[in-house]
């Protein structure tokens, strides 16, 4: 029932008080109760003729009817249409157009009286049911001493409160960082994330090393500062001053400007993308490594491969420039050494010539 139906008598809207006073302006309606709101299936299955005040307004003729249904078992018995538990608000009226409920035009205002309307023959029909649109949950991890945990969240709730949320959930859960005692499995886990971590923090750091280069085929050697960066290798010379220490110089105009002992060399840049080997000499010595750079010519364009030899000042450290350059390209791709590889798969394959 409606709402007006709920404070008023059923006699005093449809006027079949006998002592009611107005009784003489009732009106006289006829409307059906539809099967379905489709078009397709609107055949009318229980049909009222109704009489109500002039003043009745549209909520209370759908409560009447409903009431008459329920009295005269016309619904809910034989013609298998039950009446929807929401009562009124379940259903709406219709003008009829060729026998059916016409919609075309949207349902009679509830509130709205019926002596306004011209038409006497109405359709009650079922308000569509509107699909509740499924809200898309989002959700929070949070990591806990006893591991992690999916937390569901409202886009529309403020920093503080989700903080706020996450507190309480932790408290609620999990447990006191000074009572928890991690297993092995977990105190092996972090070491291994925290020993990658620091690989990855170290690969593209910059690291340099003192190292020595042959000048000539008297052995003459030149100390230099080979500095390995994460996308760059830096050959910086240095010269011997006036204090009798070596002091690295970065630009070409302070070595051409320095004086000393030695004939100063440029300072060198290579793209780590260009260097396509790193290995160790050991036929040489000890602390002799070299790395291969590819090149194009200019005129011809064609590729060459240029080693690169240096001596470390300490034998210690040759392993760790060969480590740190070999993390590096490992970490890069590189159209040169691509090519490099299949440079020396085709060398191999070749076949060898042979001196007579």
């Amino acid at each position: 029932m409606c709402h007006l139906a709920q404070t008023k008598r059923i006699r005093d809207v449809t006027g079949t008080d006998p002592n009611y006073p107005y009784r003489c302006n009732a009106l006289h309606t006829r409307f059906s109760l539809p099967r379905a709101a489709s078009t397709e299936n609107m055949k009318p299955v229980c049909e009222q003729d109704v009489c109500v005040l002039r003043s009745a307004q549209v909520h209370d003729l759908v409560g009447v009817f409903l009431w008459k249904c329920h009295e005269e078992n016309k619904v809910g018995g034989d013609s298998g249409v039950e009446i929807d538990q929401k009562g009124v608000d379940a259903y709406e009226l219709r003008d009829i157009e060729d026998g059916v409920p016409s919609l075309d035009w949207p349902p009679l205002p509830g509130t709205q009286d019926l002596s306004k309307f011209a038409f006497d023959t109405m359709a009650m029909v079922r308000v569509p049911r509107k699909e509740k649109k499924k809200i898309k949950k989002e959700y929070v991890v949070v990591t806990t001493p006893g591991g992690r945990s999916t937390v569901p969240i409202d886009l529309d709730c403020t920093v503080s409160e989700l903080l706020k949320m996450v507190s309480l959930f932790i408290l609620s859960v999990g447990k006191r960082m000074d009572d928890f005692e991690p297993s092995d499995t977990h105190q092996k886990e972090q070491s291994a994330e925290k020993n990658e971590r620091e690989e990855k923090f170290k690969t593209y750091t910059s690291e340099s090393f003192a190292v020595y280069k042959k000048m000539n085929i008297f052995g003459k050697k030149e100390e230099m500062v080979f500095v390995i960066e994460g996308d760059k290798l830096s050959i910086i010379p240095t010269i011997m001053d006036s204090t009798n220490s070596w002091t690295p110089r970065s630009t070409w105009n302070d070595l051409r400007m320095a004086h000393g002992r030695h004939t100063p060399q440029k300072l060198l840049y290579y793209n780590m993308d260009d260097v396509v080997r790193a290995c160790l000499v050991p036929e040489k010595s000890d602390r002799t490594f070299q790395f291969v750079v590819a090149s194009k010519k200019p005129v011809t364009g064609m590729t060459e491969y240029n080693t690169h030899e240096f001596e470390t000042k300490r034998v210690e450290d040759v392993a760790r420039v060969i480590r740190k350059m070999d993390r590096i390209l490992n970490t890069r791709k590189s159209e040169a050494r691509t090519n490099y590889d299949a440079y020396l798969e085709a060398q191999e394959a070749a076949p060898k010539r042979r001196w007579v």
